[in-house]
């Protein structure tokens, strides 16, 4: 995560670019010589969030990979966050939910187990299941933060302030899948990143999988 001036100083950086802390970014460019920087403070005259994508050293595998980032301007500062693009999509993300959901609702306890097993499915490194329980308004299930398991929704917040588990659990339905924009620590790239739940009731509790978002073409 990184946070970059209107006039191209990079303001602060938990990654990569820490060394760069105070110098002028804009014309840096990527592998092929993209100036991705640019392109983001661009976007930001007309928006006050978006998206680039560019190709970048990932030291996970040592390859230059397609790198995705996306920004929002808060306070007259950019606000950016990356990630390499190998990861599920959306569609892959709706039908873990309809797997399980179906799950939930044949048998409760049963599906919990699932969903708590690593071999299972339901908990991948960038694409997971997690529970919340409407009647005590809690978190009943997450693999990503279990130290928040049994904490009250309305005390979770993502680095925004966003309550949104507490919104997810005010609007589910059991009729509909919807879904939820948050900010969220990523434990592949361990790194804050935009995140999006989609999630469905299911008698007194929501069924929710979070997936990363990435940008429209």
């Amino acid at each position: 995560m990184f946070s970059l001036s209107r006039t191209g100083y990079l303001l602060s950086s938990g990654g990569w670019s820490a060394s760069l802390v105070g110098e002028n970014v804009q014309n840096l460019t990527d592998e092929d010589e993209k100036p991705f920087f640019q392109k983001m403070l661009e976007q930001a005259k007309n928006s006050d969030e978006g998206s680039v994508e560019y190709i970048w050293f990932n030291p996970m595998d040592g390859q230059f990979e397609p790198k995705i980032t996306h920004f929002r301007v808060i306070d007259n500062v950019l606000i950016a966050a990356g990630y390499f693009s190998q990861y599920s999509t959306e569609k892959q993300a709706k039908d873990l939910l309809d797997v399980a959901v179906s799950e939930y609702f044949k048998n409760p306890e049963q599906a919990l187990r699932k969903f708590r097993n690593r071999q299972s499915g339901f908990r991948n490194p960038d694409q997971y299941v997690f529970v919340l329980s409407k009647t005590d308004r809690t978190i009943v299930w997450t693999p990503s933060s279990q130290e928040l398991i049994d904490t009250s929704v309305d005390q979770v917040e993502d680095i925004f302030g966003k309550v949104f588990l507490g919104k997810m659990i005010d609007s589910a339905s059991p009729n509909l899948i919807q879904q939820m924009d948050y900010w969220w620590f990523s434990p592949i790239t361990k790194q804050v990143e935009l995140r999006r739940a989609f999630y469905q009731q299911v008698g007194d509790s929501v069924i929710a999988v979070g997936t990363f978002v990435l940008p429209e073409d």
